[in-house]
């Protein structure tokens, strides 16, 4: 059923998807747009049964509401129900009933980029397979032709905005300036740094041997049939877990970033939270 609202109230809705600069725009950019409503909780969408209540509930009548969440476009990297091609059209067509007027913001980028990223994204959450076993079993291939789903969204919503990450590496500034544009909103002051970065060769054959110690993050990572996938037993924790060892390992300049990372956790307490994301999430090799 249709979400009925006042006039005077928008809503956009950025569905991503992954690896599509979508953390960075969820961090850096949209946060710091002015006189908006900014609705984002990564864990709130039930991809499974698509219900839709925690943003519905969120919206705020008269006003510019910016919804973000890139599992609205699917889970391309982890495959199961939620990464399949026709999940993303069910999705789509869900969203454009319950909010019939949104106005669609969506990435896209080149494929021969968008695959590896997503692949590293898959090992990140647990994932062991080499690249063409993931791209065999679980990557489907119907998400090779892009096109064909921005195609459907143009059927469903009156407006959709397409951007190119190509843009941001050559132009952040033009890239930020033109999705504010589309939005009718001012151009926030944003940081322009890399969020999320994919991990290089030796961070991905690292991390696939430490996935197999520690329990798989995503369970739509796991092969049911290839007994790798249970011999983990370590508990992933925020300061231990394989992303972060990852990390360390492979950083030359991890004394370095070590040190700022301590003296930091003990400066500022209050911070800690973020100081962790900064060197084990963030921190990466130069």
């Amino acid at each position: 059923m249709a979400i009925k609202m006042e006039p005077g109230t928008e809503v956009f809705i950025h569905i991503g998807p992954h690896k599509c600069a979508t953390t960075y725009l969820q961090r850096s950019v949209f946060p710091n747009i002015e006189n908006i409503n900014f609705i984002h909780n990564y864990e709130k969408f039930d991809i499974k049964n698509i219900e839709f209540d925690y943003y519905e509930e969120r919206i705020i009548e008269g006003k510019v509401n910016l919804i973000s969440n890139e599992n609205l476009s699917g889970r391309q990297q982890f495959g199961g129900e939620g990464g399949k091609f026709e999940k993303a059209l069910q999705i789509a067509e869900k969203l454009n009933k319950k909010f019939p007027n949104a106005k669609i913001i969506v990435g896209k980028r080149k494929i021969e980029s968008w695959l590896p990223s997503l692949y590293s994204q898959y090992v990140k959450n647990g994932g062991i397979l080499e690249y063409n076993e993931w791209y065999k079993i679980i990557f489907d291939k119907k998400f090779t032709e892009f096109g064909k789903y921005i195609t459907y969204l143009n059927k469903l919503f009156d407006e959709v905005f397409v951007y190119d990450l190509d843009l941001l590496k050559k132009n952040p500034k033009e890239f930020i300036r033109e999705i504010c544009k589309f939005m009718g909103v001012k151009e926030p002051i944003f940081e322009n740094k890399i969020i999320n970065p994919k991990l290089n060769e030796e961070q991905i054959k690292l991390m696939k041997f430490l996935n197999r110690l520690w329990v798989p993050r995503e369970k739509t990572v796991v092969n049911r049939t290839d007994l790798r996938h249970y011999i983990g037993f370590l508990p992933r924790k925020a300061y231990f877990n394989p992303l972060f060892v990852t990390r360390i390992l492979t950083n030359k300049y991890f004394l370095f970033g070590f040190l700022r990372f301590i003296g930091n956790y003990i400066r500022y307490p209050n911070n800690r939270k973020e100081n962790w994301k900064e060197f084990g999430l963030n921190y990466t090799s130069k």
